[in-house]
């Protein structure tokens, strides 16, 4: 899990025309969406998987039973006690929306259809015979879902608010103290973070904080973005500030979506009146005409001369005029129609936070020091607070520069603060070094939309320039300058690598008797995986390949050990696969997708991953392997066809004329499939019954409502098992 964490929190730079000028932005290289269907699937449903995949192979792919009735198992445990547990997790009158439901549709429709398609192709279409296009097809819809979880993803990010949700922004900005809204748009924690959190905090171990500044607590006005075919026009914030010196006011009209054509865009400006004799107050147009965006241009700058009125600071505090995008052809205006201009100190504003240095700056490295200033506009009457931490690049942090992660604290009037990173002058020979200076989590007000990784945070970049008088050897410049050797970076991984070692063998105290029972259960295993390379090697992908591998060999004595377990108590291992195994793979979910519910402000990551992972493990972890299978007996298994023919003869469907194919008897499997799929059913149309009833998927107004709903999903699992034991016994 800190593997995938590495690897899917990777960001890159991607370099736009902004105002006719070249900007940097950092953006992450993995989409959640994608990220939580593929490598946390295969990360977190690793052992169900590779427990189908090691009893094929392992068996002269022949079918197994353990590995198919885990997958569909561990699948009702997932959907019923998961969301079961997670509908309870939170505290009475606290609820949770799900908000990417276009994702959580497909995801949901899959997860159903999925094991439909499973009785289609083992009761119906050539049944108990599992022919080679049926497991291609099992296998590649494994990508479509991917795909179309990716688009529902993009389509529901672009479509504009509700009036109702449009109204609160406006009234988070203008009126609000102390709002905690988050972003539609901030980054969201993976499965990753929670599962491996969730694994730590029950062995003793330090949680983890998700890296880069999730803006969980930020006022942010989340800005919109629009199809490629679609010109999308947007006023940067909705209200502006000047200061007594400024001549103009400045505001950023910015364009998004289809950028290679010209565009124009009508304005007009106004001011209010003094009320009427009836109280009311009107404005009164000033200004007016069209702003011109150039090909490719996607920011233009307004500048409004300000009169003596304007900079009047002795009338009250508040908007002193307004410019407003009118309706045009050819383009559609996003949420922000209007921004309001007004004096700097305004009582009524969060404030708008911007680095001074722009989103890069330069250090040499004899400086000692980087300064980054944070400025305020706006707000400043009240106290903001704002997470800080720096994030290594090529330059690593204990080494190059020093790490720091802390809180800022704007006292109420402070208009800046300035942090200063320690930069290390080390006399090596060394290629110039960049880290990131994030700043994230506002308790109040909004990052400038321009900021690299506004609005939700503002990355500042800070390079590093060698400035050592060392002279390099041949050594020094055939690793460094040819192979591109970062000697800091080895020596770090290193270091990590040994403390992992050490904390698999180390005891931490204050746990009492049950602490001390879990460390020495857990000791040879956490001994065994420290083999992995630490995550921050080669980004994650080698700690992930190896923990993939060892996952692989303790699943191979898992699946033995539980066959073993079954032998010894008199249970097939169709029971034993649906009980004790699939329990077993499915707690650590549990717990990750219980503090995702309480942790998040929504419920996608604990439902709709539910969802994503049901329909992963029966696609990619019974695809898989059965399209091998497939392959084999019908291109390469002729010549085991006695083998064959002895196994399956007392087979009621056997008959001595059917050609050699890959066999999968639906039997016990074919029944926990449909016991399965209707409880699913069952379920998910309660969860949809539950937002139109409650306003809520999770939690929600009557706790016992809640209490029901999760009595109600445990009761339908002991259904699941208890006809499924039923038919297994006869």
């Amino acid at each position: 899990m800190g593997a995938i964490e590495a690897v899917t929190s990777a960001e890159t730079k991607k370099t736009i025309t902004m105002g006719g000028r070249k900007e940097t932005r950092t953006i992450p290289v993995w989409n959640a969406t994608v990220a939580n269907l593929t490598l946390m699937a295969l990360g977190s449903s690793a052992p169900e998987i590779l427990l189908s995949v090691i009893e094929i192979s392992s068996s002269g792919f022949f079918a197994g039973e353990l590995g198919p009735s885990t997958i569909v198992g561990s699948a009702a445990f997932n959907l019923l006690i998961i969301i079961a547990v997670c509908v309870t997790a939170l505290p009475p009158g606290d609820g949770r929306l799900i908000k990417a439901r276009l994702v959580f549709y497909v995801t949901a429709v899959f997860s159903v259809l999925s094991y439909v398609w499973l009785l289609v192709i083992l009761q119906y279409n050539t049944p108990n015979i599992v022919d080679v296009w049926e497991a291609a097809v099992t296998l590649f819809a494994f990508p479509v879902l991917v795909w179309l979880a990716y688009k529902a993803e993009v389509v529901g990010s672009i479509r504009c608010p509700t009036k109702h949700a449009a109204a609160n922004v406006r009234a988070l900005t203008f009126s609000s103290i102390g709002t905690t809204m988050t972003s539609a748009n901030a980054p969201r924690r993976t499965r990753a973070f929670y599962r491996a959190n969730a694994v730590r905090g029950a062995t003793g171990k330090r949680t983890m904080r998700s890296d880069g500044g999730d803006s969980r607590r930020g006022s942010v006005f989340p800005m919109p973005t629009a199809r490629d075919d679609v010109i999308m026009i947007d006023i940067e914030t909705n209200i502006a500030f000047f200061e007594a010196t400024d001549e103009y006011a400045q505001i950023a009209i910015l364009r998004t979506g289809k950028l290679d054509e010209q565009a124009m865009v009508a304005y007009t400006c106004s001011e209010p009146q003094a009320p009427g004799n009836d109280g009311v107050v009107t404005s009164v147009s000033f200004a007016s005409g069209y702003l011109l965006f150039e090909k490719f241009q996607r920011v233009v700058y307004v500048q409004i001369k300000l009169t003596e009125a304007d900079l009047d600071f002795s009338k009250p505090s508040g908007p002193r005029f307004h410019l407003g995008l009118v309706d045009t052809p050819g383009v559609t205006l996003g949420t922000n129609k209007v921004c309001g201009v007004g004096r700097q100190w305004d009582e009524n504003f969060s404030g708008v936070f911007t680095p001074s240095s722009g989103n890069t700056m330069h250090v040499k490295e004899k400086d000692g020091k980087a300064k980054v200033t944070l400025v305020r506009q706006g707000g400043l009457d009240r106290e903001v607070s704002v997470h800080v931490a720096t994030k290594s690049l090529t330059a690593v942090g204990g080494r190059d520069f020093e790490e720091i992660d802390e809180e800022l604290v704007f006292a109420p009037g402070e208009h800046k603060k300035t942090v200063e990173v320690i930069v290390n002058d080390d006399d090596q020979y060394e290629n110039d070094e960049n880290f990131q200076l994030i700043f994230s989590e506002l308790s109040a007000g909004v990052f400038s939309s321009l900021c690299d990784g506004g609005p939700q945070r503002a990355i500042v970049t800070v390079y590093i320039e060698n400035s050592t008088n060392h002279v390099a050897t041949m050594w020094e410049r055939i690793t460094i300058d040819c192979l591109h050797c970062n000697f800091d970076d080895l020596a770090l991984t290193c270091e990590n690598w040994a403390e992992q070692w050490k904390d698999s063998l180390t005891y931490e105290p204050g746990g009492g008797v049950v602490g001390a029972i879990v460390f020495m259960l857990s000791l040879p295993w956490k001994v065994f995986f420290a083999l992995s390379p630490p995550p921050r090697m080669w980004g994650g992908v080698a700690c992930f390949l190896v923990s993939l591998g060892l996952i692989g060999l303790t699943t191979a004595v898992i699946g033995d050990l539980a066959a073993n377990l079954g032998c010894c108590f008199g249970i097939t291992k169709s029971i034993t696969a649906i009980t004790f195994v699939a329990l077993g793979t499915s707690l650590p979910d549990t717990f990750a997708s219980r503090t995702a519910a309480v942790d998040e402000d929504c419920a996608d990551a604990s439902i709709g991953n539910v969802t994503g992972s049901n329909s992963v493990n029966v696609l990619l972890g019974l695809g898989m392997p059965w399209l091998a299978a497939a392959v084999y007996w019908n291109f390469f298994g002729t010549g085991r066809e006695d083998e064959w023919r002895a196994r399956y003869m007392h087979e009621p469907w056997y008959s001595a004329d059917m050609p050699v194919a890959f066999a999968v008897p639906a039997g016990d499997l074919g029944y926990s499939v449909s016991v399965f799929s209707s409880c699913a059913l069952v379920c998910l149309g309660t969860i949809l019954l539950r937002r139109a009833v409650l306003g809520f998927e999770l939690g929600g107004p009557s706790p016992t409502a809640d209490l029901v709903t999760a009595l109600f999903f445990v009761g339908l699992w002991v259904f699941y098992i208890y006809m499924s034991v039923l038919n297994t016994m006869g």
